[in-house]
């Protein structure tokens, strides 16, 4: 079930596949440059979901 993010003109949507490379992955997430677009226009905070969600896969030790 993909993972759904902001209320404005285009809310961002983290897909399971997405969320499945984030836990297997030794580095942080980084977004495209069209979701870097859709972060500065239309505030869709995909930068703090992608945050959240790395650290709860990989927890401070």
């Amino acid at each position: 079930m993909p993972f759904h993010i902001g209320s404005g003109c285009l809310p961002a949507i983290i897909s399971n596949r997405r969320i499945y490379r984030i836990a297997w992955s030794d580095t942080p997430p980084e977004m495209s440059s069209w979701e870097k677009m859709k972060e500065f226009f239309c505030s869709t905070h995909q930068t703090e979901a992608l945050e959240c969600i790395w650290t709860i896969c990989h927890p401070p030790a």
